[in-house]
């Protein structure tokens, strides 16, 4: 055959082939990458297919040059040449594109993910902060600009400690808690005050976290603030009437129970049975009043400066005498309180803090033995460098649910089996505190319906302190 036909041919049917095939694949790629709406994976797909189109054009240009300059060899050489190159790249894009299907699955199953992130992100409740490991805000919901009034534009691409409205105390304590974080240290929740355009203190909780790479690398820091105005206002509320209240209560309590004690101990004065059990029933109520203004002083103290301790040796029989209004008390119910201590023992003890946490427990088995005829037992004991403490009675119990948070400030609970309040509000708190402060621990054991076992150590000497 003559090898100009065969040219010809092979140039009136490959151009338009090949203009026919490079418009159906652009097609098809820039369809692709509108399915996956733009993502890099589809510029990809289009940028390969742009760049084999001009290959293959070149290539084409290449052999129809070289079979009108030298017509064997650019039959024989370029042209098959060309052809596999074209073969072959229309193959691959044709298999890129078959993948198109899962890709679009998978880049809408994304997007969801993605659409229901930013959700949570703009209807949360919580400012939330996407911070650079400088500090810098790259982005944010517009929680603070509703709260604040400060538009959420003109946060962004701002170090987090020149935003005008925090306090100067606040930006320090988001100093360290973000260094302490690129050290790898993880901080508790923390408050901030900040100032709204009103010119109003707001409060804020934070809670910060660090996002890292797959090598551990930190690349940005995660910060969520609750507003806490309205809790930290009414806390603040609340102890500031406590402390008007428990100081106006305790200079008539102080009188009360120093002169029922005059009185009582005053063998001329003349009273009757009735009047002296009056007397007696005036000064143990006023020592249980006392006693609680008295944790309601130490707990708001303890909070505020930590929980001073005068430590000296104390013997246990002076704690024994401390008891004796409590033995009253307890008789008046039918209650017999029993105390076996080790007399000769001495610790190292702030004696009327100590004094305070036993006359607590075993006022707290008074409350909750309702029996007549019931028995508390306070043991004393030493157990090696330790002085054990045990409070036993016989009463309503604890429901098991309730044990671990029995402690806890201000924490009570209507306890359904038995109609009554297991008041543990400021008493045990106060317990666990102080006991916590001489260097031991605290603990309950028991069981609804057959009682409760309170115990507790303290070393028998203080800690020496190194300096």
């Amino acid at each position: 055959m003559n090898l100009t036909i065969v040219r010809t041919f092979i140039l009136s049917t490959g151009w338009p082939v090949l203009v026919i095939g490079s418009f159906f694949l652009l097609y098809k790629s820039i369809r692709f990458y509108k399915d996956v709406n733009k993502v890099i994976f589809g510029k990809l797909v289009i940028i390969m297919t742009a760049g084999w189109l001009f290959t293959m054009y070149c290539l084409g240009i290449a052999a129809t040059v070289a079979m009108y300059l030298d017509l064997v060899i650019g039959i024989t050489v370029v042209l098959p040449i060309f052809a596999a190159w074209a073969i072959t790249m229309v193959i691959l894009t044709v298999i890129i594109l078959k993948w198109s299907k899962e890709a679009v699955v998978i880049n809408h199953f994304y997007q969801d993910i993605e659409r229901k992130y930013q959700s949570i992100f703009e209807l949360s409740p919580e400012a939330i902060l996407l911070l650079d490991t400088s500090g810098m805000i790259m982005a944010t919901n517009d929680r603070l600009q509703e709260w604040l009034g400060h538009r959420t534009r003109d946060m962004l691409g701002k170090n987090i400690i020149t935003l005008p409205f925090l306090s100067e105390d606040s930006k320090a304590k988001i100093m360290k808690n973000f260094s302490e974080r690129l050290l790898g240290k993880t901080g508790p929740p923390y408050e901030i005050e900040f100032t709204n355009k009103k010119g109003q203190i707001m409060f804020g909780r934070v809670i910060a976290a660090s996002l890292k790479d797959k090598d551990g690398n930190i690349i940005r820091n995660l910060t969520m603030i609750s507003d806490v105005s309205e809790k930290v206002k009414l806390e603040k509320l609340r102890d500031d009437l406590m402390d008007m209240a428990v100081h106006d209560l305790k200079t008539p309590l102080t009188n009360i129970i120093g002169m029922s004690k005059m009185v009582l101990d005053d063998k001329e004065t003349s009273m009757n049975q009735e009047q002296k059990g009056f007397l007696e029933n005036i000064l143990t109520s006023s020592k249980r009043l006392s006693n609680l203004v008295m944790d309601l002083i130490q707990v708001n103290n303890i909070e505020d400066s930590g929980l001073f301790l005068d430590r000296k040796p104390v013997s246990l029989a002076e704690i024994a005498l401390g008891l004796s209004w409590l033995k009253t008390s307890a008789l008046k119910r039918k209650i017999q309180i029993e105390t076996n201590i080790q007399e000769e023992i001495t610790l190292e003890a702030d004696k009327d803090i100590l004094l305070r946490v036993i006359e607590n427990l075993i006022s707290n088995a008074i409350k909750h033995t309702p029996q007549e005829n019931s028995r508390i037992i306070l043991n004393i004991q030493k157990k090696d460098s330790q002085i054990l403490f045990e409070i036993i009675d016989n009463g309503e119990g604890i429901p098991q649910e309730y044990q671990k948070r029995i402690f806890d400030k201000f924490f009570k609970v209507e306890d359904q089996a038995y109609k009554t309040k297991l008041d543990t509000g400021l008493g045990l708190a106060f317990c666990k505190i102080a006991v916590e402060a001489h260097g031991g621990k605290i603990a309950v054991e028991s069981e609804e319906g057959k009682g409760s076992r309170f115990y507790f150590n303290i070393p028998e000497k203080a800690p020496s302190i190194n300096f």
